[in-house]
């Protein structure tokens, strides 16, 4: 069935996690040419060239999805946060709270608008709130621990922050992110073996990281 939108979507998922960006685009290039005008396939395109680095490609499929009438609420996700790759902060923070309107129960959008917040040291009490209910919804999520572990260190609440980063690491053990903040906290706490033990263990995860290094080399 050529015309099965879906199938093309699936088939693109599965390249794009084999880390195939390219080709998954070219897959769904396959389902236009088809005459599939969805807005899922316009979604699924956007978010292919948003991981192959083409952004605007990425930002025209996700408005025309929109325009299509497609699956809003992840629409408006996928945009704010092509917006916060571009530095556009406002738009992204615009689009992130028109999916929490849509979708109430939107626990990726919630913990993306608090991490946001929180990484820019704005808004920390909202940032808190956001992740909170991200974590509400979701209480087994790492990613969405760290980032209201991270919200709370942001405030300078460090001991509130860590059983929430401890937690985080357990879940997500090859995260590097986690053991960056986690090192953090340990650090203000002057758990200095500690701290040197997770940036260690973030390192080895993304030996690409210069701030972690040179925190790390700093504390030799």
């Amino acid at each position: 069935n050529p015309k099965n939108a879906q199938a093309y979507i699936g088939w693109a998922e599965t390249l794009l996690r084999a880390r195939k960006p390219k080709e998954a685009v070219a897959v769904l290039e396959k389902a236009l040419a088809a005459g599939l005008e969805d807005a899922d396939i316009h979604l699924a395109l956007g978010y292919s060239y948003s991981e192959d680095g083409d952004y605007g490609s990425a930002l025209r499929h996700y408005t025309t999805a929109l325009g299509l009438g497609g699956e809003k609420p992840k629409a408006h996700f996928y945009l704010g946060a092509l917006y916060d790759k571009l530095g556009r902060r406002d738009d992204a923070g615009r689009e992130l709270r028109e999916a929490i309107r849509l979708d109430p129960a939107f626990a990726e959008a919630y913990n993306y608008l608090g991490y946001l917040y929180a990484e820019r040291g704005e808004n920390l009490d909202e940032a808190v709130i956001l992740t909170a209910r991200a974590v509400e919804l979701d209480p087994e999520n790492g990613a969405f621990l760290d980032s209201l572990g991270w919200a709370y260190f942001k405030k300078g609440m460090v001991d509130v922050a860590l059983p929430f980063l401890e937690r985080a690491a357990e879940l997500e053990p090859d995260d590097a992110a986690v053991f960056d903040h986690l090192g953090d906290v340990y650090h203000r706490q002057g758990e200095i073996d500690k701290a040197r033990a997770a940036w260690q263990r973030s390192l080895e995860r993304d030996p690409a990281q210069e701030k972690v290094r040179e925190k790390f080399e700093r504390t030799e």
